[in-house]
């Protein structure tokens, strides 16, 4: 992995560290499969900034659905880069409107990283239009959940589940 912060987090526990090393690989040269997919060069289309519209079954704690296509993949609900939408709904769901048909390659989510990550994420499905390109499978302090959506063709995304939901960032490449 390439990347300039090591985060090391605890869930619902106190953590003791007396020393973190980074072992580095000079002989490392990355290309672009080896970036996060927010980082990557290729267009996303699911950004606000590029026209992209989000929506959502409902907004708890000021976690609006804008927050899931803003650029910003922080997974800090807490400081205003999250999703929430939340049992009230039941099935609760984000959508991005990209504003017109492309043929969609992948589909990226990022989760929030705290104490709620799991509860708010495992068993989201992520849809372009009807086609489901895959389900979230919790995995503790993973950064991303990308899914490869076989050049399906449609113009909305949507993340969706049962119970509360909340995502960080929503990131939509081409075939």
């Amino acid at each position: 992995l390439q990347g300039q912060v090591v985060r090391v987090m605890a869930r619902d526990e106190y953590m003791t560290l007396c020393e973190v090393q980074v072992m580095i690989d000079h002989e490392f040269s990355p290309d672009e499969s080896t970036s996060e997919p927010i980082k990557s060069s290729a267009k996303n289309y699911a950004l606000a900034s590029g026209g992209a519209e989000a929506t959502a079954s409902s907004v708890l704690y000021g976690g609006e659905a804008r927050f899931a296509i803003d650029g910003d993949a922080s997974a800090d609900f807490f400081q205003g880069s999250c999703t929430f939408a939340g049992p009230v709904q039941n099935n609760n769901w984000v959508k991005v409107d990209l504003g017109q048909t492309q043929n969609i390659g992948s589909v990226t989510v990022y989760p929030r990283l705290d104490n709620y990550g799991y509860e708010c994420l495992d068993g989201a499905v992520v849809r372009v239009g009807v086609h489901i390109c895959g389900v979230v499978e919790w995995e503790s302090n993973k950064l991303y959940y990308e899914f490869q959506c076989g050049s399906v063709s449609g113009s909305e995304v949507t993340v969706s589940k049962l119970g509360w939901l909340s995502v960080c960032e929503i990131v939509v490449h081409k075939a």
